[in-house]
This record gives structure tokens, C-alpha cells and sequence, in this order.
């Protein structure tokens, strides 16, 4: 799960589908329950209180938790009867500190502990001048488990503390040149993940929507994220075979996160860029200018959940019944700043000819709700243990969910100093919450059957149907989504061959997505300062072939290989904006690689030396949505050494991006709604344009220790 873009987070897997993430279900409960604004690495990392992780497959992820798409399962690590120690200390050549423990053992009869502590102190790949870490994470957890007599179950307790600032959001973003044949260049002396793009005094300005006031705050105090989480975790035995899994937690945060998008570039010497002064000295400015959005979301969320499943192993079937019972409730809002900067290492804020550093408070993506949603969820699977005949087997499962969302929220079109209580310019009307309330029942079915034509070839096929509303965070906005069914189907269909040195699968997958909800900030391709915010609905289609292989030539030596070829469109894929009407239907969807391939190579130099190489190509990826402009594809690189020095002592080394590509994306200011037609008519002014855009990590060497004690 290593990922190239982000060293916090567990990578994203495609499906073909935009907007995706890897889900963490922890304890059989979702790890955090919106990424938006309690990121997942902000509560939880593959850290040494973890006893194990797996990946789930998407049909088992939609019957378990209703999720879209991979999800990844951690569960925590318990105390036995012998004491054990894990100690993990890593660091990289930019200064990163990582240390990571995790005690355990007895205390006394049937009565057992598990300790862990997580410290994360990282600069990121260059120095920033307001603040010492771009993630200063810790993590303090703790289990008691009571082991029940006779061996009928157990019963933990635990408890976990977690505070972060994580401004890899904020530091992400970098200036380079759009070549125009798919390639990107270095802008002036700017180097894509050494040099910093963050405005160098680290300071926001904003005006709160709840109160009206104009405040200020530190970009490392605007990332806070505090979490409290308390579980009882329990597991019955009964004499008739029966196992009972009750799972409940409650998590309350005070969750944070912050942006600074990337808007439009004015270019040296046009008349957009005259004028400026730096705003901390007056003196003038003539270079490049970026304008930028700064949004600010924060809030208090408190968190019921419970997960119980009741299994049996019979004769013929391994059935399960399960049940979720998840309460959100939130109090959310963001706050929207423009403002712009020069464009170089460690930029500094300008005004403009009339004095003016920040403007347009919560114009364009400003968001509020306050309220809850609860989901009561109940599922059933037959698993893979039902073999109708010797070679025919099948898997089938289903989960009805009752969904309740009620709350508050301002929809309302955003103005320039738009707030909760004003008077909107717009439409004369005060700006008030407005109710929302709605409850429905979603549904998933999944079927998946594998059939022995002999016994090295094998048959599979899936079929998954999803059912999905809209979520909280939905209703945001400027205006409440269409409550219409988000459905998903999905069908597979392939081979697998096995014989003693190859394990091969070749499958075609077919996804649709109907209604999907997007909010976009649209630039006017004819006045790059005018911003308007859109949400719609609209539908996606994806079919992929994907080849995956693992290969074991000779002894010592593994090599894993996939090939995946998608092809994701949208769907009725409309919207109005800046007097225009906009229609990318049938378009391949922005951002998502059509081609991806992984050549994972391992081998076991001697009992305790392993070498391994991870080579990730993904093609090029479109630029904006008429796919137009395009970035070329990418190599993302991984590579390391594993010595186990003795029983109790294991050092690793990796190199992270060692092909040193700068992996850039993005889009290019004005052009996102510009048609193919647009662009031909006037190529030369889509070459050798200045940007702003994200970059996957640059060449990073790390080691680290493993010790056992």
C-alpha cells in the first residue's frame, strides 16, 4: 500500500472511478467516518498497535459498510500471556522522525494490556518558515482485555487519544511550465517537492460564517485535529458452534483541515499583474501573479458506532448475519479568502493597486451544515465455503440499509462576504438555516461464483449492485443535491491458472455510477478572477481489463505483475456557467489513468537479506474536461533493502521515487471548460504555459529499525 503521493496514507486502488480513497475499516468499525475534515491519517496509520492488516474486495466492502470501492481492514494488536515489545524508528535524509512503540503482556489472570505510542515529527521535503513540522501527528492507545473461562470469548477495552497538524494539503501544490505536448518543465529555479510554495508568512484571514467576524489564525493552528475514542471490543464462543462479534465505539473530534487552492496566473507584463506591491514591506511587485483560494473547514463531530455478526461454520456454508448501527453528528463550516502571492520559492502575499490583500469572503466554496445521519444497516453472506458440486462454488450476500439525515444548512448562491444572519445581495433575502430531513433505504446485493474447469483453471464471475444517497457533507452548499438513488452495478467476469510457479487472473470488469454528485469551482475561460462555485449531478461508465500475475521462476526470487486497461466516460455530464452551456458526456474523466501497470520484483539474496523493486506506470492523464490537454504518463518508483540481523533486530532501507519523476497534474488556469475546437484555434496559447498543480514525492531515501524486545 505504499504511496507515492502522500508517506500517511494508505494508496489509493482504482476502480475507474474519480474522487476514490481507500476505506480503513478498524475493529470492524469504520477508522474515521468522513475523510473530510478528520483526515484517515490524522486518526489512524499502519502503526505497531495494529496486530494485522488485509485488503477487502470491493463486493465485500459494499455488503459490510455500503463503501464503493477497495477497503483496507486493520485490527488491534491484544496482550498475551508473554510480554512483547515492538520498537519502530524511521527517518529520512529531509530530517523525519518517526517513532513508533507498542508494549504488551500480562497483568494478571485472564487479564491482559496493549500499549502504543505514535510520534511523527516530519518537516516534509523543505523547510517551512512559519512552523517547525509539515506533520506533527502522535498517537497514544491503550487495551485491556479480560479473557473469558473455558475459552468462550474475550472482552477489551480501549482507549485511544490522537492529536495532529497535518499541512500536506497545504504544501502540495508547486509552479511549473506546461510544456503542451503532455510534458512539464521547471519554472525559473523552482524545484517540484524541494522548494516551498506556501505563503511565507503561514497566516489566513478569513471572516467566520458562523459569527460574522473577521479573524486570523496560523495556517499550523488552522490544521488542529483532536480525537477521543473509546471501544469495547468483545467476541463470544458458544457450545453450538455460534461465534458473536460485538464491535462499539464512540469517536469526538474537533477535526481541521486546510487548502489553498491554486486559482488563476497572471502573467509578467500583462496589465492583470501591474500594480502589485508585497504586501509586508509596499515595496512593487512586477512578477507573475497567483491568485488563491484559502479555505478553512473545521468543526465538532461525535460519533456512535456498532458492528455485531453472528457466524456458524456448518457442513456445507460459513453463514454470517450482521448488523451496523452508525450515528454521525457534525457542526461544520468553511471559510473561503482570496488572496494572491508572488510566484517563487517561499511567495509573499500582494496587494493590488488599491490596497487590497484579501477579498471575496466565502464567494466561491463556502459550506455549513449542522445535524446528524444514522445508519442501521443489516447484511447476510453464504461465503466462499459453499461447494455446490467439487467444482462449482458460490458466494452470495445482501444488506438493507436504513438511512436517516436531518439537518441544517445555508443554501443559499454565495456573494462576497456571504454569512450566516446577512442579507444576500443577490436575492434580498437573509441569509438563515434552512431544515433538511430525509430518510431512505439503500440496498446492495452481490453474487460471485467460481467454477474448477480443472485444477489449474478456474472461472469467476461477480455481480455487485449498490444503492447510495447523499451524505451529509452533500448539503453544504450553495444547494441541496438531487435525492435521487446513487446506484452503482457492477459485473466480472474472467480466468485464473495456478500451477506450482505462476498464480495468474485475468478479468473484465464492467462499473456504472448513476447520479453521482460533484461540486466544482468553475474559472471563467474569459475572466480567470471570476469564480463560480457549480454542483450537479451526472453519471459514469467504466470498463477495465485487468491482468494480475505472481510469478515465482526460480527459488528466492517472487515477481508480481498487473496490467490494467480502463476506459472511465462520463455520463450526461452538463452544467451552465458564465452565460454558457457545458456538455462533456462521453468524455474520459479527468485525472484517471486509462492505462496502469505494476512490476513488483523481490528476492531473497540470503536468509535474512531481501531486495525488492516496485515500479507503478500510470499513463496520461487529461488535463480538462474536454480532454483537450493532457499530462504524459509517469513511473512511480519504490526500492529497498531488508536485513534481519538477529531475532530481535531488523533494518530496512528505501528509496522513494528513485527514477526522480515529478509525477505533476493539474489544470491549467482558463482552460477547463475550453473545447477541443477553442484550443485548435489557438494552440500556441496552451504551450509553454505557467501553472499550478500537485507532484508525487521527490527521490527520498529512508531507513528504519525494527526491534523486538
Amino acid at each position: 500500500m505504499l504511496n507515492a503521493a502522500d508517506a500517511t496514507e494508505p494508496r489509493e486502488i482504482s476502480i475507474g472511478l474519480p474522487d476514490g480513497f481507500t476505506y480503513v475499516i478498524d475493529n470492524g468499525l469504520p477508522a474515521v467516518y468522513y475523510y473530510n475534515p478528520l483526515a484517515l491519517s490524522t486518526h489512524w496509520r499502519n502503526d505497531l498497535s495494529l496486530e494485522s492488516t488485509s485488503l477487502v474486495s470491493v463486493s465485500e466492502a459494499a455488503i459490510t459498510t455500503g463503501y464503493i470501492g477497495y477497503a483496507l481492514n486493520s485490527d488491534v494488536r491484544l496482550g498475551s500471556a508473554q510480554f512483547a515489545g515492538f520498537l519502530n524508528y524511521q527517518t529520512n535524509h529531509f530530517g523525519m522522525q518517526q517513532f513508533d512503540l507498542n508494549v504488551s503482556g500480562k497483568l494478571a489472570k485472564d487479564l491482559y494490556y496493549s500499549a502504543s505510542i505514535f510520534q511523527s515529527f516530519d518537516p516534509g521535503s523543505f523547510k517551512l518558515k512559519f512552523t517547525n513540522y509539515n506533520d506533527r501527528t502522535q498517537f497514544y492507545k491503550g487495551v485491556i482485555t479480560k479473557k473469558l473461562a473455558g475459552n468462550k470469548g474475550k472482552i477489551s477495552l480501549l482507549y485511544k487519544y490522537s492529536n495532529s497538524h497535518r499541512l500536506t494539503l497545504v504544501t502540495g501544490q508547486a509552479p511549473f511550465i506546461y510544456v503542451g505536448d503532455g510534458s512539464v518543465k521547471q519554472y525559473n529555479d523552482f524545484h517540484l517537492g524541494t522548494s516551498s510554495y506556501v505563503p511565507i508568512d503561514g497566516k489566513i484571514e478569513y471572516l467566520d460564517l458562523r459569527d460574522g467576524a473577521y479573524k486570523s489564525i496560523f495556517m499550523n493552528d488552522a490544521t488542529l485535529n483532536k480525537s477521543n475514542e473509546v471501544a469495547v471490543l468483545t467476541n463470544f464462543n458458544f457450545d453450538s458452534g455460534h461465534t458473536l462479534t460485538i464491535n462499539a465505539k464512540y469517536l469526538g473530534s474537533l477535526a481541521s483541515m486546510v487548502y489553498q487552492t491554486p486559482m488563476g496566473l497572471a502573467y509578467n507584463g500583462t496589465p492583470a499583474s501591474s500594480g502589485f506591491r508585497y504586501s509586508d514591506t509596499g515595496d512593487a511587485y512586477t512578477g507573475d501573479v497567483q491568485t488563491r483560494m484559502s479555505c478553512f473547514n473545521r468543526g465538532d463531530f461525535n460519533n456512535l458506532m456498532l458492528t455485531a455478526e453472528l457466524k456458524k461454520a456448518a457442513r456445507f456454508h460459513d453463514w454470517r448475519i450482521g448488523l451496523n448501527q452508525w450515528y454521525y453528528h457534525g457542526d461544520y463550516a468553511s471559510n473561503t479568502t482570496m488572496y494572491r502571492n508572488s510566484v517563487e520559492a517561499y511567495p509573499r502575499k500582494l496587494v493590488d493597486s488599491a490596497g487590497i490583500l484579501y477579498f471575496d469572503y466565502n464567494k466561491n466554496a463556502s459550506e455549513y451544515y449542522k445535524g446528524f445521519e444514522n445508519r442501521l444497516a443489516a447484511y447476510a453472506t453464504d461465503t466462499d465455503s459453499w461447494d455446490i458440486t467439487s467444482r462449482f462454488n458460490l458466494y452470495y450476500g445482501m444488506r438493507l440499509e436504513y438511512y436517516k439525515l436531518k439537518g441544517k444548512n445555508l443554501p443559499y448562491d454565495r456573494y462576497a462576504g456571504f454569512i450566516k444572519g446577512g442579507v444576500s445581495p443577490l436575492s434580498g433575502q437573509t441569509i438563515s438555516e434552512q431544515n433538511f430531513n430525509h430518510d431512505w433505504l439503500n440496498t446492495v446485493g452481490t453474487l460471485r461464483l467460481k467454477y474448477a474447469f480443472t485444477d489449474k483453471i478456474t472461472g469467476h464471475g461477480e455481480f455487485t449492485y449498490n444503492t447510495q444517497r447523499p451524505r451529509m457533507e452533500n448539503f453544504s452548499a450553495s444547494e441541496n443535491p438531487a435525492t435521487d438513488p446513487i446506484s452503482v452495478p457492477m459485473a466480472r467476469v474472467g480466468l485464473g491458472y495456478t500451477n506450482h510457479w505462476l498464480e495468474a487472473t485475468s478479468m473484465f470488469t464492467w462499473i456504472q455510477k448513476k447520479n453521482n454528485y460533484t461540486r466544482l469551482n468553475l474559472m471563467d475561460p474569459e475572466d480567470e478572477s471570476n469564480v463560480v462555485a457549480r454542483a450537479f449531478n451526472y453519471d459514469i461508465e467504466t470498463y477495465a481489463w485487468v491482468n494480475d500475475a505472481v510469478v515465482r521462476p526460480f527459488k528466492n526470487f517472487d515477481l508480481h505483475l498487473m496490467f490494467t486497461y480502463q476506459k472511465p466516460k462520463y455520463k450526461k455530464y452538463a452544467t451552465e456557467a458564465f452565460g454558457k452551456s457545458y456538455d462533456f458526456t462521453g468524455k474520459i474523466v479527468t485525472g484517471v489513468p486509462e492505462v496502469l501497470v505494476e512490476i513488483d520484483p523481490a528476492y531473497q539474496i540470503t536468509g535474512k537479506l531481501r531486495s525488492w523493486v516496485s515500479f507503478r506506470y500510470f499513463s496520461k492523464t487529461y488535463a480538462n474536461l474536454s480532454n483537450a490537454l493532457y499530462f504524459n504518463g509517469r513511473w512511480e518508483t519504490f526500492g529497498g533493502l531488508n536485513y534481519e540481523v538477529n531475532k530481535h533486530l531488523t533494518l530496512n532501507a528505501t528509496v522513494i521515487n528513485f527514477l526522480n519523476q515529478t509525477g505533476a497534474k493539474g489544470s491549467i488556469d482558463g482552460a477547463e471548460l475550453k473545447t477541443k475546437e477553442e484550443i485548435a484555434a489557438n494552440p500556441e496559447a496552451y504551450k509553454n504555459v505557467l501553472m499550478t498543480g500537485s507532484y508525487i514525492r521527490p527521490l527520498t531515501f529512508e531507513i528504519s529499525a525494527n526491534i523486538k524486545f
